[in-house]
């Protein structure tokens, strides 16, 4: 008589936890932290699958436009990761790049695209314009053959987290 109160309970109970088990522990493993959890040229660290790359966070409108322009060369483990507050169709531009890049669009944590190998300008008015092909929240620069020696794929988490430990190795143009 009593049978689907106690049926009630039980599938409450179970609701509940799975629930929790998704919301405050598996969720926020793979979110990353939000726009204003973050400071300009602040470090972070990005793992995708078992990759892991140190990153300088660009999210000034400064230091995003500048972005790695003017780097003479970038560690194979290191990059500069774009952050905006809202996911849109961003274009970069290749301006004053003197290293091709691998580009790794994501969006709450998952790549969305890729563009890979977008070559540094060979002259003034040479320079490429990359766009994703759906809104992106954050882009990862990396040096280019990244996305394939690392075999990253659309559909990958990345796993984004602060970490001033995690420094990128950029090398800036040595001036005469």
């Amino acid at each position: 008589m009593y049978w689907w109160w106690f049926a009630l309970a039980i599938g409450s109970i179970l609701f509940a936890l799975a629930y929790g088990v998704y919301f405050y522990i598996l969720l926020p493993h793979y979110a990353p932290p939000s726009y204003h959890a973050w400071q300009d040229q602040s470090n972070a660290q990005i793992s995708i699958g078992s990759t892991t790359i140190c990153a300088r966070v660009a999210l000034s409108a400064t230091t995003q436009q500048k972005g790695l322009s003017g780097v003479a060369s970038l560690d194979a483990h290191s990059g500069m990761l774009f952050i905006f507050p809202t996911a849109g169709k961003f274009s970069f531009w290749m301006k004053g790049m003197l290293i091709p890049l691998d580009f790794i669009w994501m969006r709450d944590g998952h790549i969305i695209d890729l563009t890979p190998n977008v070559l540094a300008p060979t002259s003034l008015f040479d320079f490429h314009i990359t766009t994703p092909s759906s809104p992106a929240d954050m882009v990862l620069e990396v040096p280019t053959g990244t996305i394939a020696q690392n075999n990253i794929h659309i559909g990958d988490d990345a796993i984004i987290t602060a970490n001033s430990a995690c420094v990128p190795i950029i090398t800036p143009k040595k001036t005469p």
